[in-house]
């Protein structure tokens, strides 16, 4: 998937975690969980985040490939343990949830993710990134987001 629709479905699911669970700090919860949900694309170069750190990501590339260990539980897993560990559960959970939604929406996708890697279990979907299949479900949550944002301030 992209940067963009990874970035609906994040907002989307912050938004309704904060809702769920009455969250009081929205902006720092928002803010952490989307910061997370772009983190697991560190590892392409050629991606939205990749670019900013270009030197750090192409030497991620170089070691573990895209879609491998950054694209696994453990990663997410590891953020929670250490906001944990820091007493901030909220960055814990924004953190955790945040770049697991990001994997979540990739394993829809035909290259799929390795969730368990350096285990070989592949999940992969039927979902071409940038195909039309995409632009609908980034519309759908794009109106999604819109209606919540509106229902938000007014």
């Amino acid at each position: 998937m992209r940067f963009k629709t990874h970035l609906m479905f994040s907002f989307l699911m912050a938004f309704l975690i904060i809702k769920f669970f009455s969250i009081k700090e929205t902006i720092l919860f928002i803010a952490t969980f989307l910061f997370f949900s772009s983190l697991p694309d560190i590892d392409e170069y050629h991606s939205h985040i990749g670019r900013k750190f270009k030197p750090l990501s192409f030497l991620l590339n170089i070691f573990f490939g895209h879609r491998t260990i950054f694209h696994s539980v453990f990663v997410p897993l590891s953020f929670f343990a250490l906001f944990y560990l820091l007493n901030q559960p909220l960055l814990a959970i924004a953190s955790s949830l945040g770049y697991l939604s990001h994997i979540f929406l990739d394993a829809f996708t035909h290259s799929g993710i390795k969730p368990f890697y350096p285990l070989n279990l592949q999940i992969k979907g039927p979902i071409q990134t940038g195909s039309l299949q995409e632009f609908v479900i980034f519309m759908v949550l794009l109106m999604f987001d819109s209606y919540l944002v509106i229902n938000w301030i007014f």
